[in-house]
């Protein structure tokens, strides 16, 4: 699995950090270099604060349905924007607040 760009990795090993760089390269256009990008557009988590349960589970290096199960479960701090179909979408100061909160022997 090296540092190959070709090379596709699973999304649960990856750190958040690289979860975000690899949303940015998807994002952006093919010939679009990143000085040629527009400096307003599609909010990634890191601008906007929120992430994925995705995110999320790159970030706790857990799979992202654990992630979507605890936010169902009112066991990890989470929201819903919009309907009750929408996706979990969760805060990275929450987060840490919560594994605070959690290593210093804190109810889940």
């Amino acid at each position: 699995m090296g540092n190959d760009p070709g090379v596709e990795r699973p999304m649960s090993g990856l750190t958040v950090g690289e979860v975000w760089a690899w949303q940015d390269r998807e994002r952006r256009a093919p010939s679009e270099s990143p000085k040629s990008r527009p400096a307003l557009g599609v909010a990634s988590p890191r601008r906007s604060g929120f992430m994925t349960a995705e995110e999320v589970a790159a970030y706790l290096d857990v799979h992202p349905q654990t992630v979507r199960e605890l936010a169902r479960k009112d066991r990890i701090p989470a929201i819903k924007i919009g309907g009750r179909t929408a996706p979990y979408r969760f805060r990275r100061t929450s987060i840490d607040a919560w594994l605070d909160k959690l290593e210093k022997g804190g109810h889940r």
